[in-house]
């Protein structure tokens, strides 16, 4: 929708947690986008398989780790 419709936005970092690489949905459509919009950032982290070019683990530990870099490492839960 905001790519579609030049929707104006500051910045979006876009997590995606899969299990392998062969799970993402969507990933050619959101590298496409993130391609072609300033500010958009899309973050595929792989739990069950190390790779090269992707976040390794489950998500929301590097969500969190970009939380506290915000905060100045004072969490919020």
């Amino acid at each position: 929708y905001i790519y579609e419709n030049k929707v104006p936005f500051k910045s979006i970092k876009l997590f995606f947690g899969t299990r392998t690489e062969s799970d993402l949905l969507y990933r050619d459509e959101l590298e496409k986008i993130q391609n072609e919009l300033p500010n958009f950032e899309y973050i595929p982290s792989l739990s069950q398989e190390s790779k090269q070019g992707f976040k390794e683990g489950h998500v929301h530990e590097h969500y969190l780790k970009l939380i506290d870099e915000y905060l100045d490492n004072d969490r919020i839960f």
